[in-house]
């Protein structure tokens, strides 16, 4: 619904299926498009999901997207950054560890989705509302259990770059130097230092903390999955 400075109603319109349907935040951009987080009962797999919709500067619905699980995600706050990614705020009991998570849906400017965040201590979490400031830093607030939680997130890095040129097999500073003339570079640090390790010769074993990444979505640990353009690992290993 739109209404001019007098308070009367230039337009309005709807959107659902057949159950219920809540809009809970909205944003304009600056050709005046509209994007609205919803919760749906209507589509997706659980009893309720995340809908974000994204309408026309004329008022037609261009596109939705849907996001959940099987069980009850909700939607609260709908904000953005500078490059105008979107970040949809609120709990799932699909994902996560407890019954209710507080969880970060990302889509990017383009409107594709881009990942999730969740909660991972043992606390019942909701999030309610959140803020980007101007250096893109995302403050997000809610409940966990009984208390309030106050949570700054840093925007992720544009670019991961290993300097490989020259490496050093032992202690960083006394170890013995091996020339490798090699750089390593991608937007998935994850995906960097997995390969980074896999180059000299170390699995997920010997360097637990990307599985860790992985598991808390953070990029991709596996390395059949990662897609390495230039010299492959087989042509550039060296065993440390």
């Amino acid at each position: 619904m739109e209404l001019d400075s007098d308070g009367n109603q230039l337009w309005n319109t709807t959107w659902g299926g057949s159950n219920t349907e809540e809009g809970r935040s909205l944003l304009v951009n600056n050709f005046n498009e509209i994007f609205v987080l919803a919760n749906t009962r209507s589509f997706g797999m659980g009893s309720t999901d995340f809908a974000l919709l994204k309408y026309y500067s004329i008022r037609e619905l261009q596109w939705q997207r849907i996001w959940g699980g099987t069980d009850l995600d909700v939607g609260y706050k709908l904000v953005n950054d500078s490059h105008f990614n979107m970040f949809l705020i609120g709990y799932t009991e699909s994902y996560g560890l407890t019954g209710k998570d507080a969880c970060i849906v990302k889509y990017n400017s383009t409107n594709n989705y881009q990942w999730y965040r969740t909660g991972t201590d043992s606390s019942e979490d909701i999030a309610y509302n959140g803020y980007i400031d101007s250096y893109d830093n995302l403050h997000m607030t809610g409940k966990a259990d009984d208390r309030f939680f106050l949570i700054k997130f840093t925007p992720k890095m544009k670019f991961q770059i290993i300097d490989g040129i020259i490496g050093s097999n032992g202690w960083e500073l006394g170890g013995k130097s091996i020339k490798m003339d090699l750089i390593i570079a991608g937007e998935d640090p994850v995906a960097v230092d997995r390969v980074g390790s896999a180059v000299m010769g170390f699995g997920l074993d010997k360097v637990k903390y990307l599985k860790f990444g992985a598991e808390k979505h953070l990029g991709i640990a596996n390395i059949d999955q990662i897609e390495i353009i230039g010299s492959p690992i087989s042509d550039v290993y060296v065993k440390f």
